[in-house]
């Protein structure tokens, strides 16, 4: 069966709390600005609830507790400014929500890459260098049968996949409703101070047709 993606709607997800003005622009460090251009994607696959049946519902509550999520992580809902720094003045978050016409455990059955790339908020392998740039998009996918698919799409700039980790554990404490006092480490660029002159990178070093593997959970 050809899976088709609906693109049903498309929010800005904000910090819950705006970003303090001292922290309007996040520097780069040296390693971010060495980082290849590129995004790294995971899609976390989940089976419906048993309490919940609305689509909207589950939407709306892991919307806010991204919005809680994102006041910790406030660089994630910036703007990748050239190779030096993220503007994260009024940021947000593109957060999709669409509907695939298909069973999950289609999907996970067989795992066929062309259609989990379907999922994919934005394309990582089409990476526009001359315009500021989203940090991260984020489409949450709804399957006939109630499941549904998160996923992820972050730049390797400002995250890796340790950063990403903690930030879904985050993410999933607070959607949950557990409020805990968690504040990451956001100091690279003192550790490992930028280059004040321009180090370009090229983009898109990743093709398409070289990734034969996804994170799938």
């Amino acid at each position: 069966m050809k899976m088709k993606i609906e693109i049903v709607s498309k929010d800005n997800c904000k910090p819950s709390i705006p970003t303090p003005h001292h922290l309007k622009s996040y520097r780069l460090s040296l390693l971010d600005q060495i980082s290849p251009i590129f995004y790294v994607t995971v899609v976390l696959f989940y089976s419906a609830p048993e309490d919940i049946d609305d689509d909207m519902t589950i939407f709306y509550k892991l919307k806010k507790s991204l919005s809680e999520t994102l006041t910790c992580f406030y660089p994630l809902a910036g703007r990748i400014e050239g190779n030096t720094s993220v503007d994260c003045e009024d940021g947000d978050v593109v957060f999709t929500r669409a509907r695939a016409n298909i069973q999950l455990s289609e999907i996970l059955k067989s795992p066929d890459m062309n259609l989990v790339q379907q999922l994919l908020p934005l394309d990582p392998y089409n990476i526009r260098t001359d315009k500021a740039v989203a940090a991260m998009a984020v489409q949450l996918n709804f399957f006939d049968c109630g499941g549904m698919g998160i996923r992820i799409w972050i730049s390797h700039k400002i995250a890796d996949v340790a950063t990403l980790s903690s930030f879904l554990v985050v993410w999933a404490t607070r959607s949950r409703g557990v409020v805990e006092n968690i504040t990451p480490s956001l100091n690279s660029a003192t550790i490992f101070p930028p280059r004040d002159k321009q180090i370009f990178m090229p983009s898109n070093l990743i093709k398409r047709e070289d990734c034969d593997k996804e994170i799938c959970v």
